[in-house]
Parts: structure tokens; sequence; C-alpha cells
């Protein structure tokens, strides 16, 4: 990318790997030579693909992860991790692309994880479940990883009750997330939220649980997308009905909205670019948005990017040196 206002497509992977617009999440390799995709439909490959030369992306190997595959992640450049909905995590080893092998899983009673996520310390995992809420996982032993906590619904106790589908972590103790409202009883949200709390040895804290209404239309929002501006202490949440907006969470009991920016279509992930903390990427229905956020009170428009039939993206990923 070498204009963060007009980003340059280099290479792709086309119809031939994934038919149409099934590919769903994307992962990249700390050393920026693999990337890995997974798909939409229970019987999607997992993608394993060399883009050591990015304009060349080139198959080299794929596999039946044996059910869904939400969200995807590098431990390290020979193994990845990715949530399997109902089985919980599977963390895989790599190293001969065409013939992966499961170092291990982590299911509990009631799982039914939609995405996973790193937080500061790589040896942490999360896990997004419609079911149990976050589930933090400690992985330093990738052969065997444990349950560390569990947010959402009395430690997992009431399956159903926490439906999650994002995370973020803001600081060694502080978090964002995003559920979905319930429609089980007994109703603990009524709509979607984003809810900012803190778990600080072992006593965990809701400092707030916050809607947005009336971006698309006069109905509340929703499948929220977290991206932290931590010099500004500014977190921003992007409702997937296409609109951003911008909070000061110094006090995160109090969130300050600082502006909001209706964008049109559907938002699927955003990212604030790793090289410059002042630009913000979004995985648009319409392909790829740059946002400038240099003020977080004025969220500005750069431009975009969009290729072929199924322009739209679902996730996002960065190289390590920041350029793709």
């Amino acid at each position: 990318m070498q204009s963060h206002d007009s980003p340059i497509k280099k290479g792709f992977i086309g119809e031939s790997s994934y038919p149409g617009n099934e590919s769903g999440d994307v992962a990249i390799s700390p050393n920026g030579n693999l990337a890995a995709i997974t798909g939409v439909n229970s019987n999607s490959p997992i993608l394993i693909v060399d883009i050591s030369d990015p304009t060349q992306p080139t198959e080299i190997g794929r596999f039946n992860p044996g059910w869904y595959s939400f969200g995807i992640e590098f431990i390290d450049n020979n193994t990845i991790a990715f949530g399997s909905a109902i089985n919980g995590l599977k963390i895989v080893d790599i190293t001969s692309p065409s013939s992966p092998t499961t170092l291990s899983t982590f299911n509990t009673n009631g799982n039914n994880t939609v995405d996973i996520s790193f937080g500061i310390n790589t040896n942490t995992l999360f896990l997004v479940d419609d079911d149990k809420g976050v589930e933090c996982i400690d992985i330093s032993d990738v052969n065997n990883p444990s349950l560390n906590w569990t947010y959402g619904n009395a430690d997992g106790s009431d399956p159903g009750f926490a439906k999650a589908s994002e995370l973020i972590q803001i600081s060694n103790t502080l978090f964002a997330a995003s559920f979905r409202a319930d429609w089980n009883d007994p109703i603990v949200r009524s709509n979607d939220e984003f809810e900012l709390f803190s778990i600080n040895g072992g006593v965990k804290t809701v400092h707030s649980r916050n809607t947005i209404q009336g971006m698309s239309n006069n109905d509340y929002e929703g499948s929220f997308q977290f991206a932290y501006q931590s010099a500004s202490s500014i977190l921003f949440v992007a409702p997937r009905s296409g609109g951003i907006k911008s909070f000061d969470i110094s006090d995160p009991s109090n969130p300050i909205e600082k502006d909001s920016f209706t964008q049109g279509g559907q938002i699927y992930d955003i990212a604030i670019s790793p090289t410059n903390n002042k630009v913000l990427y979004a995985a648009h229905s319409s392909g790829l948005y740059v946002y400038d956020i240099s003020d977080p009170n004025n969220i500005i428009s750069r431009g975009s990017s969009g290729w072929g039939t199924y322009p739209e993206g679902n996730d996002l990923a960065f190289s390590s040196d920041g350029k793709y």
C-alpha cells in the first residue's frame, strides 16, 4: 500500500481457489511469507498461500478443518490457530502446508466460537463465543491450551446468554467486547451492545454498557467492530450498517462520543495502520476503504479500492512491515 489514500492491488488469489465471495478470514505469518485463509461454509478448506512475492501469491496447501472455521491467527511462522464453532479452538502445525498436523484442541461444554483474536500478550488467545461470551485461553504450550477466564455469562455456567461477536484488548486489564441482543430468557441485553470491562487479579468489573442507534435508520445498530488509538484513548466502533464512531474512553465508565461518520454499505472489519496511527482501514461491502483519523473529532474518508465481481472485504490483516 504505497499510498494510504489509494491502496494499490498487488496480487490476488482468484476463483480457482475460492469461488465467488466464499473466502472468510485471513492471517499473515510473522515473517510475512505466508497467508492463511478460511472459508464461509462448513466444508470450506483453509488455504495456505505463499505471499513472499505479493504480486504472485501462490497456493501451496489446503486442508479441511472438519467444520466451520471462524477467525484465524498465526501463533508463529509454522503454527496457526482458528475457531471451529461448536468445536471451540484448533491449533495446527503447517510446517508441511500440504499435510498439516493438528497439535491440540480446546473445547468446553456449550462452546460456539465465532472469532478468535490475540491480545497484548501473544501467549494469550481470546475466543469470541456465541454462547460463552469471551474465553481467555493460555496457549504458551500449544500442545495443551488451557482456560484462564470467561467473561459474559457467569463463567460459562449458563450457555446461551452471552452472544459475543468481537473483542479488543485495550490495556493489560481493560477490554471492549461486542454482544448481540438476547433472544432467550432471562433477557440481559435487549439490544446489541459494546461493553467496556476490566479483569484484574481475577476481579471482573463492568465499566459501561453502550448502544448505538440511528446511523442507518432509527434501529439499534449491532455487529460492532473495534480499533483502538492508544495515543489519544480513542475507541473506533463500526456497526455493520456501514458507519464509524469515535469514543474517548479515557474514563471507561463514561465513553464520550467524539464524531460519527456514515459510510453506507456494510463494514465487516476495521483496523488502524501499524505504520501510521492516523489511518484507519475498513473491510467494506464495496472493497477496502481508507479514513483519516488524525483528528478523532472529524473522521474523513480518503479513498477506497474494490475489484472484480465480488469486491466485498470480510477481514483485514497486515504484513509485518505494514506495506500490505
